[in-house]
């Protein structure tokens, strides 16, 4: 055993490399790699100069180091390749993925190469699979903690070799900042509760407690002190040019309502707004009823259509039989039936009406609050669905008059009541995160049998407690995350569960055992079967992902070649990711729709240099009004009703005239909605309030 453990030892390296170009073997087994959300694609292309023909490569993205994009552009000038983003992403990738390994096969732990085997396979593949900087970034800070661990672990000496491990940990966290600024940061709690129980538990050579109460500071403190910089390095940067300078102020502001902020969720922040409305109690149930059915009625007849309705009709009758309607009904006849059924609904329940009222009550405060500064609810619906375009309505200073008027960035004086809602609203905040079926829930349970499994090959009740400490640990944080920021999407999610199976790794490798029971073996042998189970799901889930991209690819590529005539006069405005630059865009392959074609979009690219180049080159001044009775423009935009119909309240509000959306086109898309293109009409002259 020693022999094959020395044998084992000694080629690490190679195993490791081995190992990591598994991963890379398996990724390319998808139908095709794809980028996990729209701003990879566009990130590329802008750095590649395919982002419109009227700008070359271009280093301003807000979310990357224009550092690492110089050097990009530089490569792609000396050689003249395309594709040195998808080029570098991939090899930092692969980079982080082989020091993970290796670092985990140094643990010289017999069982741990097998743990690395199935992650090679089932869990790394994904970040080449749905690449994301974001994901990136957090396996680059998992990988730097696992070298720091390693490093503490085996003592600390000043030789070559200690001043070499410390230069790759540099170096990892400096890609791990670069590449997506500011997402190291969202790693550290994470890194602090799996790093506590690591360090102050044993005794590692040459490090007392104090001193390793210095490391974790000196680790975190670098990985922060890393990511401010850079950030503050690229807002410097932007503030040199002029069409540039306003961006990173007026972006903050969106963010703040838009990411931030979820107003429609019933009393979530409700310290934000003052306390103007009389009290929930000392109003009588029968005005309560009232509130709420007229709220109810404006805003179905303003927002839905007759499919919606019928949906929430027969969501609301209980015994599935009144909710017919003849083809001649109107909408006011299916609204009458919804009323008499939710009266009925509130009447019942008195737990019902007090939920509903204080819905209502919080978005007439909402509304109210916004008012005075000269903003709607409405806007804000439509802003929320990517088109705040319009600088009569969403200019630098609305935002900013607004994001200040409803308090919102004054975090400290939030906290105490976010803090208590978190904890009330617990249950709630734990099911939209981990609902039945969902891969996050898969995954935390990966985190829970992952420990049963050290138990038993360990017979250390330690790695047990250490795993329900670590799963626990995350549900909490995920569900506070919710109530305090927004819920975490899965490529900030998947990093996190990288960092806990590799701390579990870890932590198992400290704590094992020469003498284990043949029935404990069979045991932990059943529990790695159900761990593989769990954790090939996320493969699963991209491998579905990566089937319905190529479809919506091969859908796009033809509608764009059969309409390739018409569509060369038209300039496509599409509104947020409706057509997404991921089902277009992929890994190492052509992104040139944009340059062929006349886009823009109406996303987190709105106000940005790029747009406004754009605006310029085209000569429009509002793109508002542009968008109306001109058969140059054509609007990519949501299917179902609300926004729309949002939109036509906006539109009536705003330039005071009644628009509606003529067909363009419809594009069958994998996933059961469509790709729908407008022209926009109007009936009358639109002309600014």
């Amino acid at each position: 055993m020693k022999i094959i453990n020395k044998k084992w030892q000694n080629t690490n390296l190679f195993n490791a490399f081995v190992l990591s170009s598994l991963s890379l073997i398996v990724s390319f087994l998808y139908p095709i790699i794809f980028y996990e959300t729209t701003d990879d694609p566009l990130y590329r292309m802008i750095s590649t100069g395919d982002f419109n023909s009227y700008i070359g490569p271009d280093s301003h993205v807000n979310f990357t180091s224009y550092l690492y994009l110089e050097f990009l552009i530089f490569l792609k000038k000396l050689i003249g390749f395309n594709y040195f983003w998808d080029l570098c992403n991939y090899l930092i990738t692969f980079l982080a993925i082989f020091l993970l390994s290796y670092n985990l096969l140094k643990l010289n732990n017999k069982y741990i190469k097998y743990f690395i085997i199935i992650l090679s396979i089932l869990h790394f593949p994904s970040y080449f699979v749905s690449f994301h900087l974001t994901k990136v970034s957090g396996l680059l800070v998992c990988t730097s903690f696992l070298l720091a661990i390693n490093l503490c672990k085996s003592g600390i000496k000043l030789n070559k070799s200690l001043y070499l491990n410390m230069g790759v940990i540099l170096l990892v966290i400096f890609l791990a900042s670069i590449t997506r600024l500011k997402a190291s940061l969202l790693y550290v709690p994470t890194l602090i509760f799996c790093l506590i129980p690591i360090l102050f538990s044993y005794n590692f050579s040459n490090l007392k407690k104090s001193s390793k109460l210095i490391f974790i500071f000196i680790f975190i403190g670098t990985m922060s002190l890393f990511s401010i910089l850079l950030w503050n390095a690229n807002v410097s940067y932007y503030s040199r040019s002029e069409i540039w300078k306003d961006f990173y102020s007026y972006n903050d502001n969106r963010y703040q309502l838009m990411e931030y902020n979820n107003f429609r969720d019933t009393k979530k922040y409700v310290n934000i707004f003052s306390k103007t409305i009389q009290p929930t109690k000392n109003i009588k149930k029968d005005k309560k009823i009232e509130r709420i059915l007229n709220a109810y009625k404006e805003s179905q007849l303003i927002y839905y259509g007759q499919d919606k309705l019928i949906e929430i009709c027969k969501k609301l009758d209980a015994s599935k039989n009144d909710c017919f309607f003849h083809k001649d009904d109107g909408n006011e006849a299916i609204i009458s039936k919804i009323l008499t059924l939710k009266e009925k609904t509130l009447n019942n329940s008195k737990k019902n009406l007090e939920k509903e009222f204080l819905k209502y009550n919080y978005l007439e405060k909402i509304d109210k609050k916004m008012n005075e500064v000269g903003f709607t609810f409405n806007d804000y619906i439509v802003m929320e669905h990517w088109y705040f375009f319009d600088n009569n309505v969403y200019s630098k200073k609305q935002l900013n008059d607004i994001v200040n008027h409803l308090n919102i960035n004054n975090f400290s004086k939030q906290f105490g009541e976010r803090l208590k809602f978190s904890f009330r609203n617990l249950d709630n905040s734990l099911k939209k995160q981990f609902p039945l079926g969902s891969t996050n829930l898969y995954l935390i349970l990966s985190i829970f049998c992952l420990g049963i499994i050290g138990f038993f090959i360990t017979s250390n009740l330690k790695n047990l407690s250490y795993s329900l400490y670590l799963g626990i640990s995350l549900l909490l944080y995920c569900a506070f995350i919710e109530n305090f920021i927004k819920p975490l999407p899965n490529w900030i999610y998947f990093p996190m569960i990288t960092i806990l199976i590799s701390s579990q790794i870890i932590y198992f490798s400290l704590n094992q055992s020469d003498s284990v029971s043949i029935r404990k073996k069979w045991i932990a042998y059943s529990f790695s079967i159900l761990f593989i189970l769990l954790t090939s799901q996320v493969l699963i889930q991209d491998y579905k992902r990566s089937t319905s991209h190529l479809y919506n690819n091969k859908v796009l590529n033809s509608f764009f070649l059969n309409k390739n005539n018409e569509l060369k006069n038209k300039i496509i405005v599409n509104v947020g990711a409706h057509i997404p630059a991921g089902d277009w865009c992929f890994p190492f392959k052509n992104c040139t729709l944009r340059k062929e074609f006349k886009f823009t979009g109406l996303g987190w690219t709105t106000q940005m240099g790029h747009d406004l180049i754009f605006y310029k080159e085209n000569n429009i001044d509002n793109l508002a009004l542009k968008l109306v009775n001109n058969d140059s423009f054509i609007v990519a935009i949501d299917l179902y009703p609300l926004i729309k119909n949002r939109l036509a309240k906006y539109y009536k509000d705003h330039y005071s005239c009644s628009i509606y959306f003529q067909d363009f086109a419809i594009l069958p898309r994998s996933d059961n909605w469509n790709y729908k293109i407008y022209s926009i009409k109007s009936r009358d002259a639109c002309t600014a309030n």
